[in-house]
Parts: structure tokens; sequence; C-alpha cells
């Protein structure tokens, strides 16, 4: 279930966050139609009229969980200006929305070391001494405001643990 959520997730970042509510609100009218209908030519059987409904609800209301939570992902990029996405593996990247521009990018390794919520992870970026040579133009002189953005989006700001390791 886990591999379906990652995809939806992934879809929703390609298409944007427009399209994606109007994905959510199609999901959430088709669950609809679906009892309706399915109600109609199961009405003599008031059993499986009732497993019917439950079934179809339980699959709609968690449709409409991960969407909200898809849609909340967009909707703090947009508040916050930043963001952190996971890409494949241990690969993530760093996101930012430059003012009436476009979005930039600054790809990072974060492993995770833990259990629990958030996890504990280890993130690995460039050493100080190489950020002003390798970092893109956009990020120069801003290390540390980067590092806390990556912290707070990896879960410091409710209690995780990230530690930051320098590439060599």
């Amino acid at each position: 279930m886990t591999w379906l959520i990652k995809i939806l997730w992934r879809q929703s970042h390609a298409i944007g966050p427009i399209p994606s509510l109007l994905c959510a609100i199609a999901w959430l009218a088709g669950g609809g139609v679906m009892i309706r209908f399915g109600i109609g030519a199961l009405w003599q059987y008031q059993g499986l009229s009732w497993a019917y409904i439950i079934l179809v609800s339980l699959v709609v209301a968690f449709g409409a969980l991960v969407s909200f939570w898809i849609l909340m992902d967009h909707f703090e990029f947009r508040s916050r200006g930043y963001q952190i996405r996971w890409l494949a593996g241990d690969n993530w990247i760093y996101e930012e929305r430059i003012a009436n521009g476009p979005v930039e990018c600054l790809p990072f390794s974060r492993k995770t070391v833990g259990d629990g919520y958030p996890a504990a992870c280890d993130v690995y970026i460039q050493s100080e001494k190489n950020w002003e040579q390798l970092a893109p133009r956009w990020a120069r002189g801003r290390r540390t405001q980067i590092m806390e953005r990556i912290a707070e989006c990896s879960g410091s700001d409710i209690g995780g643990h990230v530690r930051f390791i320098d590439l060599i």
C-alpha cells in the first residue's frame, strides 16, 4: 500500500496542486456515485447493501485522507516557500520557490537511522569548505539557513533528531 501512496505523491508533484485538488474532488464524487447506484442495485438485500456502503465508504475515506496529506504538502510549500521531497532511495531534494521566479533545487542524501515519528536521520550535504564552490549560485552564502530548513522539514521542529554530515 505504501508504494501506491508514493506513486500518488510523485504524480501529484508532477501535475501540481490544482489538478491534484480536482482529482481529490473527482474521487469523492465518484465514491458518492458508486454508493448511490450501488444501493439502487442492492436495495432488496439489506445486509449486502450495508456491507457495500461500509466498504465503499472506507475506500473513499482512505483516498480522501491521502488526498488531504498530498494537498497539505502543496499548501505548505506555497506558504513556506520551501520543502524537501523524496526522489528515490536515500536521494532527496530541497526545493525553494524564488519570488516571482522558478523553483530552485538542491539535491542531498538523507538516511533514516532510527525508529519513531519523526524518525532520526542523517543528512549528507557539502562541507562548509566546499559549499561556496559546489552549491548552486542561488544557495551560496545560505548554507546555515538551508540546513535549518532541511532539518525543520525532516521533523526537528516536532522533536525529531537530524544530524548533518559533511561530504568530503
